[in-house]
C-alpha cells in the first residue's frame, strides 16, 4: 500500500513476499550459472589457484542461496499487514518535488545529506515495493563508474555492488568498470594498477570520463591513485563518491585483538612474514597513524576541480549481517558504526572541500551481490543527485 497523507508517504510493505521470491529466484539462476563456469575453469585449469577459486565461489554461493530461502520463508510467515510508519516526511517531500522541477534552489534551502537522503528514501520506497515506482527519472549519462572495492571484496565471488551496476548497464546502457585491485594489497600497489587499467580503458575510449566510486578501502587506494595521477585526474575524472571509507584511516589497531596482533607483528624483522602474514600493507593503509598524517601532507595536492562525496552506513547489531555481528563483538567501538567503520570516520574532515551525503540504514557488507538491502537504490540515488547538482554531465 502507498498513499499520501498531508504530505507523508507511507509503505507498509518492506517486506514483501514477491521481493523475497525474487531475491530467491535470482539467487538460484545465478549460484547454478557460477557453479557451471567454476567447475569448467577447474577442468581446464587443475592448478591450487583454480581450487580455491573455486572453494570460495561454492561457498559465497551457498551462503546467498541459503541465505535467500531463509528470506523466503521468513516472508511467508509475516502477516501481509503491517504497522505503517511515516516514509517521507513533509521536508522530505518538499525536496522531491524540487528535484522534479529541477529547481536548484534547494541547494540554498537544504544540506546536501538532506536532500540525498530524501531522493533515497524515494528510491528505496519503489525498489522495495513492486507496486510503486518512483517519481525521479533515472539520468543516462555517459560517464564510465569505476568501482574501487575493499578488504572485504576478497570474501566473495563477485564485486561488491556489482549486482546494481549490471542491472544499470541492462536498463540504461551505463558503461562500468571494475579494476582488479586486492583488498589484501596495499595502497601503493592498487594505485598502479587503477592507474594501469583507467589508462587502457581511455586510450580504447579517449572521450569518456570517470566517476570513480570507492567502497571502504577502494575509497582510499582511490585518493592515492589521484593523488599520484593528478593531470590525468584533473583531465579524466569527474569526482570520487566514497563509500563506507574511513578516508583518515581507523583507530582499531591500537586497541583490542587488532592491537594484540600488531605487537606481534612488530617482533618479526623479516619484510615478508610482516606483509604476507600479517599483512602490514593494509594496515598501513586503513590504521589512523598512517592514513590520517597522509591525508594531513597530501589533501592540498589533490585535484581542485573535480568532487568529492561521501556516505556511510550505520547498522544496531541485532539487524547486522552475520558476519557483521562478529566484527562488532570482535572489533567493539563505542561510536555508531556499520560493523566496520565508525560514521565519524567516513566523511572527509571539515576542512576538506566534500559534499557530506550523511549517514543510512546498513551494514558494510551493503554492496555484497547476496545483500537484501537494496543497494540498486544507492546508486540509482547517488546517479540522480549528481546530475541534479550538475557534476556528472
Amino acid at each position: 500500500m502507498y498513499f499520501m497523507d498531508s504530505g507523508i508517504q507511507t509503505s507498509n510493505i518492506l517486506f514483501s513476499k514477491k521481493r523475497s521470491k525474487a531475491f530467491l529466484d535470482l539467487a538460484k539462476k545465478e549460484t547454478r550459472e557460477d557453479l557451471i563456469e567454476n567447475l569448467r575453469n577447474l577442468a581446464n585449469n587443475q592448478d591450487l589457484t583454480s581450487v580455491f577459486k573455486t572453494i570460495k565461489s561454492v561457498t559465497s554461493t551457498s551462503s546467498w542461496l541459503s541465505h535467500s530461502y531463509y528470506r523466503y520463508y521468513k516472508s511467508l510467515l509475516e502477516p501481509n499487514e503491517r504497522k505503517q510508519k511515516p516514509f517521507l516526511t513533509l521536508k522530505e517531500e518538499e525536496v522531491i518535488q524540487k528535484v522534479i522541477r529541477k529547481n536548484e534552489t534547494a541547494f540554498l534551502e537544504y544540506e546536501n545529506k538532506d536532500i540525498f537522503k530524501a531522493i533515497y528514501k524515494e528510491a528505496l520506497l519503489s525498489h522495495t515495493n513492486n507496486q510503486v515506482s518512483s517519481r525521479l527519472i533515472l539520468p543516462r549519462v555517459e560517464t564510465v563508474i569505476v568501482i574501487l572495492d575493499g578488504v572485504f571484496n576478497e570474501l566473495f565471488s563477485q564485486s561488491f555492488f556489482e549486482r546494481s551496476l549490471r542491472k544499470l548497464y541492462k536498463e540504461m546502457g551505463i558503461t562500468f568498470l571494475i579494476p582488479k585491485i586486492s583488498g589484501f594489497q596495499g595502497t601503493e600497489e592498487n594505485s598502479r594498477i587503477i592507474q594501469s587499467e583507467i589508462m587502457d580503458f581511455s586510450k580504447r575510449f579517449p572521450k569518456k570520463k570517470f566517476w570513480l566510486l570507492g567502497y571502504s578501502k577502494g575509497g582510499i587506494d582511490a585518493l592515492h591513485y589521484i593523488s599520484r595521477n593528478k593531470t590525468f585526474a584533473e583531465d579524466k575524472i569527474r569526482g570520487l563518491s566514497t563509500l563506507a571509507s574511513p578516508l583518515l584511516g581507523v583507530d582499531k589497531f591500537n586497541r583490542g585483538i587488532l592491537r594484540i596482533l600488531v605487537q606481534i607483528k612488530n617482533n618479526f624483522s623479516n619484510e615478508k612474514i610482516r606483509k604476507d602474514i600479517f599483512f602490514e600493507d593494509i594496515q598501513k593503509s586503513l590504521d589512523s597513524n598512517f592514513q590520517r598524517i597522509w591525508f594531513l601532507q597530501n589533501y592540498k595536492k589533490l585535484p581542485v576541480n573535480i568532487f568529492y562525496s561521501s556516505l556511510g552506513f550505520k547498522t544496531d547489531w541485532k539487524e547486522a549481517h552475520l558476519w557483521m555481528l562478529l566484527t562488532k563483538a570482535i572489533f567493539q567501538s563505542p561510536k555508531r558504526n556499520d560493523g566496520v567503520v565508525d560514521c565519524d570516520d567516513a566523511h572527509f574532515p571539515w576542512f576538506f572541500p566534500s559534499l557530506n551525503l550523511g549517514i543510512i540504514d546498513g551494514h558494510h557488507l551493503f554492496g555484497m551481490r547476496s545483500t537484501f538491502h537494496s543497494q540498486e537504490a544507492i546508486l540509482e540515488s547517488l546517479l540522480i543527485f549528481l546530475n541534479f547538482k550538475g557534476l556528472l554531465i
